[in-house]
């Protein structure tokens, strides 16, 4: 079969073949679709997330901030960390799609698990403040 018949009819098996977190957000912020990494990686179920605005999640305080946002906002790529209310820190890189006219269209982002990174990050940040004590 070809990859292209494949993309075709089976994106949703293509996407969650993909270990680290893919989102698609449309121009407004809404999401459209995420894979079952999302799942695994955030420990929240995406249903609830399916169809809802950014905006509305941050408001909800189910994550602090979204790179989606400030992809759509600069229509630039951007690379950013978000902490999620479940204690989950995600590094997101969104990139710009544009459709035939050069106009915005939607944004495609991976998001990685980096959560005990960023934890020992702040217990070497302690220690060498201790150090610094002494």
């Amino acid at each position: 079969m070809p990859i292209e018949d494949l993309l075709k009819n089976d994106i949703d098996d293509f996407l969650n073949h993909i270990f680290e977190i893919v989102a698609i957000i449309d121009k407004d912020g809404t999401i459209l679709k995420v894979n079952q990494a999302f799942q695994k990686l955030i420990h929240a179920s995406p249903t609830p997330f399916i169809g809802t605005k950014l905006q509305d999640a941050i408001a909800a305080g189910e994550l602090d901030e979204s790179a989606a946002l400030k992809a759509i906002e600069t229509k630039q790529i951007v690379s950013m960390n978000v902490k999620y209310r479940t204690g989950v820190t995600i590094t997101w890189t969104y990139i710009p799609v544009f459709d035939s006219r050069g106009e915005l269209d939607l944004v495609i982002g991976t998001g990685r698990d980096i959560t005990a990174l960023v934890e020992l990050e702040s217990k070497l940040k302690h220690t060498e403040t201790l150090v610094q004590q002494y």
